[in-house]
C-alpha cells in the first residue's frame, strides 16, 4: 500500500491529462501495436490451452506429469526472455539508424547460434530424458520423460518462431 500510494504521488498526472492534438502519432501507434496485443492474446491462450484439455481429457495426474515435464522449458523460457531483452532494443536501434546490413549479421548469427544451440539441448534431451528426469525430480516422474522431450522440442520451435517475430517488429513489421 505504501509502494502504490508512494508511486501516486511521484506521477506527474498533469502531464498525462494533457491530451496532445496529434491524432496521426496515435493512430500510427495504434495500428502498429494492435496485431502485437492480438498476438500476445493469442499466445497466451496457445500457452495454457493445453492444460485445460489434459485435464478435460484424462485424470489429474496427468496434469501433475505435464507440469513436471514443462518445468525445464519453461526456465529456459525465462532464460531465453533474458536474451530477448537485451537482443530487441539493439536490433531496433540498428534498423533506426539505418544499418541493415549490421542487423542482418545480427540477426543471421543469433538465429546460427540460438538453433545450433537449442538443437543440441533437444538431441540431449530426447537421448538421456530418463536419466534428466530421475536427477533433477525422481524416479517417481519418469513416466513424465517423453513428454518432456517433446516440450523441449516445443521450445525449440517457440524460441526460433519468436525470434523471427521479433526481428520483424524491429524492423517495423508488425503485422
Amino acid at each position: 500500500l505504501f509502494a502504490l500510494l508512494t508511486q501516486l504521488i511521484a506521477i506527474p498526472f498533469k502531464n498525462l491529462i494533457r491530451f496532445h492534438q496529434d491524432f496521426a502519432t496515435y493512430k500510427h501507434i495504434i495500428k502498429f501495436s494492435f496485431p502485437l496485443y492480438l498476438n500476445q492474446l493469442l499466445g497466451f491462450v496457445r500457452e495454457r490451452v493445453n492444460i485445460f484439455l489434459i485435464g478435460a481429457f484424462v485424470n489429474p495426474t496427468s496434469v501433475a506429469l505435464y507440469d513436471v515435464a514443462n518445468k525445464i522449458p519453461i526456465g529456459l523460457d525465462k532464460i531465453f526472455q533474458s536474451f530477448i531483452i537485451v537482443y530487441f532494443p539493439n536490433l531496433s536501434n540498428l534498423f533506426s539508424q539505418g544499418k541493415k546490413d549490421d542487423a542482418q549479421k545480427l540477426m543471421n548469427k543469433s538465429m546460427i547460434f540460438l538453433s545450433l544451440g537449442i538443437t543440441f539441448l533437444v538431441l540431449l534431451t530426447f537421448l538421456f530424458k530418463n536419466e534428466i528426469i530421475t536427477i533433477i525430480f525422481s524416479e517417481s516422474y519418469v513416466e513424465s520423460s517423453t513428454a518432456f522431450a517433446l516440450l523441449m522440442l516445443n521450445f525449440y520451435l517457440k524460441s526460433i518462431s519468436n525470434l523471427m517475430g521479433y526481428s520483424l517488429v524491429s524492423a517495423g513489421y508488425s503485422s
